[in-house]
């Protein structure tokens, strides 16, 4: 990842990123979660894109919705491929 920025409204929030695929296989976000410091997991949405990530080092964005948090504090991203353990993890993730 290289950018990031998080957004706000009533009921969700939202992260768009810049990422890309270091690995030698196409990569497809198959769920995620955000997790609260207290270890509240925040159910995502929605991650766009749907379609995977071809390997190589051209930079796609990439968002990623969730329920929104009563109360502010940091958070972890998590993110995994079908049938694997998470393997991205975004840490220090704050929403406005």
């Amino acid at each position: 990842m290289r950018k990031a920025t998080s957004y706000r409204a009533r009921d969700t929030v939202a992260l768009d990123m810049k990422v890309r695929n270091v690995s030698s296989r196409p990569w497809t976000a198959a769920g995620a979660v955000l997790v609260g410091e207290d270890g509240v997991r925040r159910k995502v949405l929605r991650v766009w894109p749907l379609a995977p990530l071809p390997p190589g080092a051209k930079w796609r964005r990439m968002v990623v919705e969730a329920e929104a948090p009563e109360a502010g504090g940091r958070f972890t991203l998590l993110l995994w491929q079908d049938g694997e353990p998470p393997s991205v993890s975004l840490e220090g993730v704050m929403f406005p």
